[in-house]
């Protein structure tokens, strides 16, 4: 080879290099995670998680007010008992109602049992598929103390008969009594609207 074309394979080398270390960098290389502008007024929190940093605007007074009206936990409780609650498939037959066990009552618990027992007993097993699935849409806190509450539930229920195409979507309220037991919530009674 002579030496014109030493030195072009040499130039192409270092070229082919540097464009790889570039493509590298931006994709492996350090993130700009953009910069949040703080409203004027606000007092902006910096929340730091590994290597990234954000600025979080400081909580309105309307959002504080709002969550310090339920009691610790107590809305997504509610939101996520009604939907296990509410949810049901022939698959499965009552499995939703033993799981939530632990987040009732002994009262409730009796209920649920005999309620189990009265439907196992009147059903022969074998019957045409059903699916009742259930999404909480929002909580509504209707009393709360120290020992017990009352949070009315607005679902929306998706029944699936058989080998329906198009299931049936329904919109039902169910409200939950709550009893306090030490530093937990644990439901007393559940009642559809």
């Amino acid at each position: 080879m002579d030496r014109k074309k030493k030195i072009i394979i040499i130039a192409l080398i270092v070229i082919a290099i540097i464009l790889l270390a570039l493509i590298l960098w931006f994709l492996f290389g350090p993130k700009n995670l953009g910069q949040v502008t703080p409203q004027p007024g606000s007092n902006p929190k910096l929340v730091t998680a590994g290597k990234a940093t954000a600025v979080l605007p400081v909580s309105s007074p309307t959002r504080v007010a709002e969550e310090k009206k339920y009691p610790l936990g107590l809305k997504q409780l509610a939101l996520s008992f009604a939907e296990r609650y509410g949810s049901y498939s022939t698959d499965q037959r009552f499995k939703n109602l033993d799981d939530l066990k632990l987040f009732m009552t002994d009262k409730m618990q009796k209920t649920v049992s005999d309620s189990i027992q009265a439907e196992m007993a009147s059903t022969t097993g074998g019957e045409t598929f059903q699916g009742i699935t259930t999404r909480g849409l929002s909580a509504d806190l209707v009393s709360v103390d120290t020992v017990s509450a009352v949070v009315v539930v607005e679902t929306q229920r998706t029944i699936s008969t058989g080998d329906e195409v198009n299931p049936t979507v329904a919109y039902k309220k169910i409200k939950l009594s709550f009893i306090k037991f030490g530093n937990e919530w644990k439901v007393d009674d559940a009642l559809w609207q």
